[in-house]
């Protein structure tokens, strides 16, 4: 009688027990398994897949199959839990939202997925496609009404998630995460998948939702952004403008400090308008620089050709329609800031902040600092706190994050200012801060001041009355800060 060689395998009855010490193990004499080799040894995790399977009521996939469809031990995992919390002996994790959709967003199409986790029902889930114009919006909107959907989540990719949020914004809760939050399993990405591990995430609640500021916010957001692009194109023109006077050997640049100032213009009409004498140019000197006048006629003559005149007239019509565009610009978002005004007059008084500072921050922030715990949450949120990275014991790099690039240009130019000014509270912190490592001067006095607006914000909203940034900023006789001093909690002194 032919027989199956025989196997010792350890037998694994509950969970609890598949790791333990050899001298409690229990072994049992059991045939191989048909279709399988019996000279290797058997995993405990493999039997207890298999059980898994049987008390499911599903047939064991064979070796290959199951490498083929991706099974992994994470979803091994997944059933153990399932096995247990039928059996009474652990717990699955909570769901926090019973029906939920995560939307895996494209350019051109986006993927919905409605999981419905009701009590004592099985799960479903329900995805569709949808393209991403207007009309097919609107009816994921109402696909969503039809399966009564409590929040909505999708992640932030590019600029195309604002028309989905923009169609669905004031009829679901929505949340819109980082991408980096949410990586699927590797080799298990998808589309259909990932709106399916989109929506799994935010069921049990683990999505972190991103700073969306209101409408008005999210305007003046555009507006002051689209001025520093073209504040970025202006300086382009600067130094177009510069290149050609120094390739026509005019060394304006070496006595005035702008050659665009009202001297640097009037000299560089008169070039276009075809004078050459540097007697000429130079009387076109005006306030200070006509004490220079000497220096002026021998940096002002140079070879100037027609070339020169042609490419000077094009970069000065482009220099004088962007200062119009910006001027107009300017005058927009000051009309828009008024409903903000009394905010941005406290965010001037904090040293180094000016105007166009202020703008930058209540564009970026707003004023409700609700959104942000505390004064450390700002600034890590704008990337100019120092990232946790520590494995083993011992601290790596701590590098920051890239945070909010257009928040952290407007505070690192009001730090760099602060730096050079006296008499400030800040710049002399800065310089009695000893155990600061080399290099890093400048982004710790980046992350001081961006703790300043969030206090100032911050303490206006608490206590219901204006406050100055100095205010703030000043130390008490104890050593402490004047808002620790005031009950704030959860910040630390700048």
């Amino acid at each position: 009688m032919n027989h199956a060689r025989p196997l010792w395998v350890r037998a694994q009855a509950p969970y609890e027990n598949v790791i333990e010490s050899s001298s409690e193990a229990s072994w049992r004499y059991t045939p191989a398994i048909e279709g399988r080799s019996n000279l290797a040894p058997q995993s405990p995790f493999m039997n207890l897949a298999r059980d898994v399977s049987w008390n499911n009521a599903l047939e064991p996939l064979p070796p290959r199959q199951r490498a083929r469809e991706g099974y992994s031990f994470l979803i091994l995992s997944s059933l153990v839990r399932r096995q247990r919390s039928c059996c009474g002996k652990g717990a699955v994790m909570e769901v926090v939202y019973s029906r939920c959709c995560g939307i895996d967003v494209h350019k051109d199409f986006i993927t919905a997925c409605v999981l419905v986790n009701e009590p004592g029902k099985q799960r479903e889930v329900r995805k569709k496609e949808f393209r991403t114009y207007w009309s097919d919006l609107q009816k994921l909107k109402l696909w969503l009404y039809a399966s009564k959907v409590e929040r909505v989540a999708m992640e932030s990719t590019g600029v195309y998630w604002k028309p989905v949020w923009n169609v669905l914004e004031g009829h679901f809760p929505l949340l819109l995460a980082n991408p980096y939050h949410m990586r699927n399993i590797p080799g298990q990405k998808t589309d259909q998948k990932d709106s399916e591990w989109i929506s799994d995430l935010l069921a049990h609640g683990l999505l972190r939702p991103s700073f969306v500021p209101p409408r008005p916010i999210q305007e003046l957001r555009d507006l002051t952004r689209y001025r520093v692009k073209l504040t970025g194109e202006l300086n382009r023109i600067h130094g177009r403008i510069e290149k050609i006077l120094e390739d026509a050997n005019v060394k304006l640049g070496s006595v005035a400090s702008d050659i665009l100032g009202v001297t640097g213009r009037r000299v560089i009409e008169a070039i276009i308008g075809g004078q050459e004498h540097p007697d000429w140019l130079a009387d076109k000197a005006c306030g200070t620089l006509r004490a220079k006048r000497d220096q002026l006629r021998l940096v002002l003559k140079g070879r100037i050709t027609d070339h020169h005149r042609n490419r000077l007239r094009e970069l000065m019509a482009d220099l004088e329609r962007i200062e119009a565009k910006i001027m107009r610009l300017e005058t927009e978002i000051a009309n828009r800031m008024k409903p903000y005004a009394d905010a941005i007059e406290r965010l001037m008084t904090i040293p180094g902040f000016k105007l166009i500072t202020a703008w930058s921050i209540v564009a970026e922030m707003g004023t409700d600092m609700s959104a942000f715990p505390d004064a450390a949450h700002a600034a890590s949120w704008a990337g100019l706190a120092p990232g946790n990275n520590q494995s083993g014991g011992k601290r790596r790099s701590g590098r920051t994050n890239k945070g909010n690039r257009w928040l952290r240009r407007a505070l690192a130019q009001s730090a760099w200012a602060v730096s050079h000014k006296s008499n400030c509270f800040l710049t002399a912190q800065f310089y009695r801060r000893a155990r600061v490592p080399p290099g890093r001067e400048e982004s710790h006095r980046r992350h001081r001041a961006s703790i300043a607006p969030h206090r100032v914000l911050h303490s206006a909203r608490r206590n219901g009355r204006p406050r100055e940034g100095r205010q703030l900023l000043r130390p008490t006789q104890s050593g402490t800060n004047q808002t620790e001093a005031d009950g704030a909690t959860g910040a630390d002194g700048i």
